[in-house]
């Protein structure tokens, strides 16, 4: 995500990376194809990737170390925070961005990187459960 926002606060001094030639001949055959060719597109094609991979992390995360009984309630409370998540993130990126120009909001979304892979990497990712009860519970 640093990389994105970075590439975006760039996007603002930097519109494409192709020369001009690429950009016409990209226009010519579908109309306005060129934005493919965009930091703005790149660093939003890079967010959502990012934010696809955190998803799944997440989601491994939840299901090796939760037991089953309990498994299906913090996916569906980690699928609300997620969704809060989405609504009101790009809302409050877009004020900070606004009034601060994105240095603030790249400092922040690194050292939120940064906490997420401390906290991951100091969990162990062993599942709590046996793997005889995990065996039982399939063949039931």
């Amino acid at each position: 995500m640093p990389v994105s926002i970075s590439l975006l606060i760039v996007s603002g001094y930097v519109r494409y990376i192709t020369p001009n030639d690429w950009i016409i001949a990209v226009d010519t055959i579908y109309p306005r194809l060129s934005i493919i060719f965009s930091l703005a597109f790149i660093a939003t094609a890079m967010k959502s990737v990012n934010d696809i991979l955190w998803l799944s992390v997440l989601d491994t995360y939840i299901q090796k170390t939760f037991p089953r009984t309990e498994l299906g309630k913090m996916l569906g409370l980690s699928g609300v925070l997620v969704m809060k998540f989405l609504a009101f993130g790009p809302l409050l990126a877009g004020i900070i961005y606004t009034n601060w120009q994105g240095l603030p909001l790249l400092a922040i979304t690194l050292i939120f990187n940064i906490v997420i892979l401390v906290i991951l990497g100091t969990k162990s990712l062993e599942p709590r459960v046996s793997v005889d009860e995990l065996e039982t519970e399939g063949s039931l």
